[in-house]
């Protein structure tokens, strides 16, 4: 069965995965990740992309972002894939491809799932063994939200900006957020959204998602289709 092309819907908040070829890693010390952090910084804007949130780990980054054009995600992943690869390639005197194949996306509906997808974001280090707290983490667009940062990467979302009057108040709320976590049914309905590559959200909005794309959004129920007279 041929895979389906991925979900890229302009104006929608995409979740993205790439990760690394096992068993090499992203990313062997920070400026590595200063690198790739630059990456985000310099082709956001240029390729039409609103990153929110982003976690560079050492063998996979995740980004939260909504594209403007149906060129954006498309073109800012390859660009930052390309720019990266000859990069790493170059200091470290190996030949080939860094990444396990191709990123992995769902499209979620804003005003349910994004605040979830920036805490998933912030806990990312922490379900991978690679830091104890979300706050322990450098490498990650938690510090940013959490008032201890300042990140030129990000856009934040309109869910942000909601948390509070003053960047005090916006800043205590998402740490509370993130203190809280997602519940497993959450995180688990994000995770299979993501590697599945299916559209999370509301019935409402998947119906009005499914008319700006004719890729399939959502899986099929199991079972044999209905007999048509």
């Amino acid at each position: 069965m041929a895979r389906l092309p991925r979900l890229n819907v302009p104006g929608q908040v995409h979740h993205v995965i790439l990760r690394a070829l096992q068993p090499l890693l992203i990313a062997q010390d920070d400026a590595d990740f200063e690198f790739l952090h630059g990456l985000l910084v310099q082709h956001a804007p240029r390729l039409g992309v609103q990153l929110h949130a982003y976690v560079l780990l050492n063998n996979q980054y995740q980004l939260v972002l909504t594209p403007q054009q149906a060129t954006s995600l498309p073109g800012f992943m390859q660009a930052i894939g390309r720019d990266y690869v000859r990069y790493y390639n170059q200091r470290y005197g190996r030949s080939g491809t860094l990444w396990d194949g191709r990123y992995r996306c769902t499209i979620v509906e804003s005003a349910a799932w994004i605040m979830d997808c920036l805490v998933s974001v912030a806990w990312a280090p922490v379900y991978d063994q690679q830091a104890t707290s979300p706050e322990a983490y450098l490498w990650s667009s938690y510090r940013y939200y959490a008032g201890t940062a300042v990140d030129k990467a990000l856009t934040p979302p309109s869910a942000y900006w909601a948390l509070g009057n003053t960047p005090f108040a916006r800043e205590a709320a998402f740490q509370e957020l993130v203190q809280k976590d997602l519940s497993r049914e959450r995180r688990t309905c994000l995770e299979q959204a993501v590697w599945g590559g299916w559209a999370l959200g509301s019935e409402d909005f998947l119906h009005t998602l499914q008319l700006h794309t004719q890729r399939r959004i959502s899986q099929r129920k199991p079972g044999r289709p209905r007999a048509t007279a």
